[in-house]
């Protein structure tokens, strides 16, 4: 399987979670950032709450509530997050942490995975080169 450069790799990650979004929310996140740092992908999600979300979270309980819907939807979504990470890397993932800030409207994912990935980059850019 021919790895993509990196941020070939993170570009397509930022679709897909778009994508994700916009299907299980109805609303796209403002801006999608995603890093894949050795054995883990890292994605930052800004502009993610809803117009209901926002105003829910000006109340205490509200706030509660936006966070175990939120998990909750990361949870229903795990399989096909795994499938996309699987197919872009080729590795499975171990874990994965999430949380979201009502308060600055930011969520966060991180993924661990089996095997750092970092040098199947690094390979597969010396291969370009000697192509070329």
């Amino acid at each position: 399987m021919k790895v993509k450069a990196k941020s070939q790799v993170e570009a397509q990650i930022n679709e897909a979670v778009t994508e994700l979004e916009r299907a299980q929310v109805g609303t796209e996140p403002k801006e999608v950032k995603s890093y894949v740092i050795e054995d883990m992908v890292v994605i930052e999600l800004k502009g993610v709450l809803t117009p209901i979300e926002q105003e829910l979270t000006k109340h205490p309980e509200g706030v509660e509530l936006v966070k175990r819907c939120r998990a909750c939807l990361l949870e229903r979504a795990q399989n096909i997050f795994k499938e996309i990470i699987h197919n872009l890397l080729n590795v499975e993932i171990i874990s994965s942490y999430t949380d979201i800030s009502p308060e600055t409207n930011e969520s966060s994912i991180i993924f661990t995975l089996s095997e750092n990935v970092e040098p199947k980059f690094y390979e597969n850019a010396r291969l370009s080169r000697r192509i070329c």
